[in-house]
């Protein structure tokens, strides 16, 4: 007879280790969450990348907007301002005039007094007065005394052309009217005599608005200059921020074998798009302020501006000629870019390519739709992972427990198998 039991069951009371099973488990069940989490936080960083190369786009944008308002300023000035004021367009070409004012152009104003209440002066203008002098002049009923009103009619523009005329109307009535006579401005320049119904115009030189206030008593001195703007910092300051912009498009852009060490935005095809069609129009000829095709070279050297091998922009004046040919290239202002089939330059492409729907805010919202779409996807597996945490939660509890039950059965029969034994002795 054996010596012995042949059944040796785990001690009694030893109990699985439910949780470290379950998280074990879990663990393995969770992997296809924690790919999409990773998908989500490349997508992160792309979205990231993006809006850095859209704010160095636009940087770009506002040098070269910059850039492209140099004009020379044209200045306008008067030796008696209390007489003659004068201001100047672009248009405007320099020159100096000698300018006297012989008269201003004033309105007529008619004044008919003999009305004994306002009613009384209101209903003879409607049903009395000329349509002519309703339509041309401005009326307004003053009281001079008490029950004595006086009507008075201005003429809506100055100058003899504006002028109106009672005719016969107060015949053989006891109204009276007293008359200020309208005038016309009248002025010379240079010698040169002139009328005009109005102290404002500017029809007289081009480029000139002139605003007579007073009559002179000697020759008033108009002078118009341009002062020409010195481009330079602007320029130097369009270069830094291409520069700029360059080189974080080529960081973001960055091949290499290694996935950790390869830029975010590698082989994206909207920021390769959007820097193919700044480069595009960094090479266009250049063109004055209308889009017209500047004489003479019309690349960026004509403004002082090269590429070195890396692509970068050099500003270099000397390449531009003299400091008066870089700043006479501004006399017309320029453009940059501009194709005249579509009458777009290089800023108004960018513009379009940041706006609303525009290739680099088309790109980051087509990543937040990939980041929903993960996000959704993500929510599900974790609403099934909670039910399959509890599931084996239960199931291994369960087993812990039968298997507890085991280990006491296995005891019992241990201890009476003994007993037989020890009795057979």
């Amino acid at each position: 007879m054996a010596s012995g039991s042949s059944v040796n069951p785990s001690p009694a009371g030893a109990r699985l280790d439910v949780a470290s099973i379950v998280s074990q488990l879990m663990e393995i069940e969770r992997r296809p969450i924690d790919r999409i989490e990773s998908k989500l936080a490349v997508s992160n960083v792309k979205i990231s990348s993006l809006g850095q190369f859209e704010s160095k786009l636009s940087t770009f944008r506002y040098a070269l907007d910059s850039l492209q308002a140099i004009k020379p300023q044209i200045r306008a000035s008067s030796s008696s301002p209390s007489a003659i004021e004068v201001t100047a367009t672009f248009s405007a070409d320099p020159s100096t005039f000698t300018f006297a004012v012989q008269s201003v152009a004033t309105k007529q104003v008619t004044s008919i007094a003999g009305f004994n209440s306002r009613t009384e002066a209101t209903d003879w203008l409607a049903n009395s007065a000329p349509q002519a002098v309703i339509d041309r002049a401005d009326a307004l009923i003053l009281e001079q005394a008490p029950g004595q009103f006086v009507l008075r009619l201005q003429a809506k523009t100055s100058g003899i052309q504006g002028a109106f005329s009672l005719g016969s109307v107060l015949d053989g009535t006891a109204l009276l009217s007293t008359e200020i006579a309208a005038t016309d401005a009248a002025f010379s320049i240079d010698g040169v005599t002139f009328t005009r119904g109005m102290n404002n115009f500017t029809d007289v030189i081009p480029g000139l608005t002139f605003d007579l206030k007073a009559v002179t008593s000697a020759p008033v001195a108009v002078s118009i200059s341009k002062e020409r703007a010195n481009p330079a910092d602007r320029i130097d300051a369009f270069a830094k921020a291409y520069n700029d912009l360059l080189s974080t498009y080529k960081q973001l852009t960055k091949a290499n074998v290694d996935q950790g060490e390869r830029g975010a935005l590698n082989s994206d095809s909207s920021i390769l798009t959007a820097m193919r069609q700044v480069t595009e129009g960094l090479t266009a000829p250049l063109t004055n302020g209308t889009g017209m095709a500047l004489a003479g070279r019309s690349d960026l050297s004509r403004i002082g501006l090269r590429f070195r091998d890396g692509g970068e922009l050099d500003f270099d004046p000397s390449i531009a000629g003299s400091s008066g040919d870089l700043a006479a290239t501004f006399d017309a202002g320029i453009r940059i870019g501009f194709i005249s089939g579509i009458n777009r330059d290089l800023s108004q492409k960018v513009v379009e390519m940041t706006g609303f729907e525009g290739l680099i805010s088309s790109r980051m919202s087509a990543e937040r739709t990939v980041q929903l779409q993960l996000n959704s996807k993500k929510i599900l597996l974790e609403e099934k992972l909670l039910r399959t945490q509890q599931r084996l939660t239960a199931e291994y509890a369960a087993l812990d427990a039968l298997l507890f039950r085991l280990s006491a059965t296995s005891e019992s029969l241990k201890t009476s198998l003994d007993a037989i034994l020890n009795q057979g002795k």
